[in-house]
């Protein structure tokens, strides 16, 4: 609603009556005081820079009282604070009227919800008007007399400079704490395939600590031996074979419908290889030292938090691919090397484990 009409003016005079009642040097009954002087301070909140200026303000209010009113803050009867914005949907201003002493006079809220805040103009006139000057409504307007001629006149005006305060707000912006270290660890066994003559079954472990917005570190380790020998026939041999071996790798994981944890890892394995033949000739061993590059995928169940299962595939590169060879004798009385069995290019590895991960 527009805040126009009696009902301005009632609040007006009651703001003025109030201030009256409160201020003897600027109501005083008993003889003709001084007019009052005044100070404003106007300020056009964020989205109302298209209302009124504290100049326009101003200039408004001293061309309805017909004298010059306002001086500077510290010499000024009362002191005139006021402001405006946009509040939903409708404009809002506020007058507040302070005495020198800091006394407060009265504070007058009003509100119009047209599309353009300058149809208020007029109703924070009225109201800063009356608070300077109750009476200035039931004095008769000035009837304007013909130009007379008199002398010039030399007087030293004093210039008001009104400066609108910027208004500075502080947003108070809330920062997430960094995720905590997170730590675990998996036992578990499964199969290899391609790094001794028939498959191997295996144990594994490993242990592994997540740095706050980082992948995990997973340190490993495990071994496996052949159960089957690998009978050769043209050498007249069978091959068996075990190893160990010790792992580093960065294994990112992510939580998908809070019971499935999906995730990976990539990095090397490190570790003793030992083939072992036995034929006409005895038995004879072979020890290699094996270094490969290793990634596997992996998916785990959340059977009840801290408790896991989790199911690893993945491929195993060996750097360097050890080759045992046997040497055997021909009729004619040459020796002839025979290839027993070579590591392959790639080799797979399959394991299951039980996993604990703990979050603090």
């Amino acid at each position: 609603m527009t805040t126009r009409g009696p009902s301005i003016v009632f609040a007006a005079f009651a703001l003025g009556a109030a201030i009256c009642a409160a201020s003897s040097t600027v109501c005083a009954q008993t003889q003709p005081a001084p007019p009052a002087t005044s100070s404003l301070n106007w300020v056009r909140l964020p989205g109302a820079e298209s209302c009124i200026t504290a100049r326009a303000l101003a200039e408004a209010v001293e061309r309805r009282l017909q004298r010059a009113v306002f001086v500077s803050s510290s010499s000024g009867d009362l002191a005139i604070e006021g402001r405006i914005e946009r509040v939903n949907d409708h404009w809002t201003a506020t007058v507040a009227i302070t005495r020198a002493d800091g006394t407060s006079l009265g504070t007058r809220t009003l509100h119009n919800n047209t599309p353009s805040c300058r149809a208020i103009d007029e109703s924070i006139e009225l109201v800063i008007v009356l608070a300077i000057d109750p009476d200035a409504l039931l004095r008769p307007p000035v009837v304007s007399q013909p130009p007379q001629r008199v002398e010039p006149e030399v007087r030293t005006v004093e210039r008001v400079r009104i400066v609108e305060r910027p208004v500075v707000r502080i947003e108070r912006v809330a920062v997430a704490p960094p995720s905590p270290w997170r730590w675990g660890f998996a036992l578990g066994g499964g199969l290899s395939v391609g790094l001794t003559p028939s498959v191997a079954p295996m144990v594994w472990g490993a242990a592994e600590i997540a740095p706050p917005r980082f992948v995990a570190i997973e340190l490993s380790g495990g071994g496996g031996a052949s159960v089957a020998r690998s009978t050769n026939e043209l050498v007249g041999v069978s091959v068996d074979a075990a190893f160990a071996f010790g792992g580093i790798a960065l294994c990112p994981r992510a939580t998908v419908a809070n019971r499935w944890r999906l995730g990976g890892c990539v990095g090397a394995q490190f570790g003793p290889l030992r083939w072992s033949t036995d034929g006409a000739a005895g038995r004879r061993t072979s020890d290699f030292f094996l270094a490969t590059a290793a990634a596997r995928a992996s998916a785990s169940v959340i059977v009840r938090r801290p408790f896991e299962l989790q199911l690893d595939a993945g491929a195993v590169v060996p750097f360097v691919r050890p080759k045992f060879v046997v040497t055997s004798t021909n009729p004619d009385g040459t020796p002839q090397p025979q290839t027993v069995f070579e590591t392959g290019p790639i080799a797979a590895q399959v394991t299951f484990s039980a996993v604990v991960r703990f979050s603090p």
